[in-house]
């Protein structure tokens, strides 16, 4: 099939061209898949922290959450004692004087 010398060029030809080709094509898959692995890696990195970016701001957001309810139902606490003890007051100065008028 290849005994003449036409034919023999031609398959070396071929030969020559497809050995680079097949370099070629080895190389382009390896760096693809360095790619994607390196891709991978620093998606999964980016992600972790910016995970960890809203944990730390939710955790701050309770806190301050937290602080500002204390504050509050501290707040509410101290007017309701006032306003007990106001009404106490009021309560045993009217008694006093009612007993005295009878």
């Amino acid at each position: 099939m290849f005994n003449t010398i036409k034919s023999r060029i031609i398959l070396a030809g071929i030969v020559a061209v497809a050995i680079p080709v097949i370099f070629i094509l080895t190389l382009v898959d390896k760096e693809k898949n360095n790619v994607s692995r390196t891709v991978a890696r620093e998606t999964v990195r980016q992600l972790s922290d910016h995970m960890q970016s809203v944990v730390r701001s939710a955790y701050a957001l309770c806190e301050s959450q937290h602080e500002l309810l204390t504050k509050v139902l501290q707040s509410n606490m101290n007017v309701m004692l006032d306003t007990v003890k106001s009404q106490w007051r009021a309560f045993a100065f009217h008694r006093k004087y009612r007993m005295d008028c009878y």
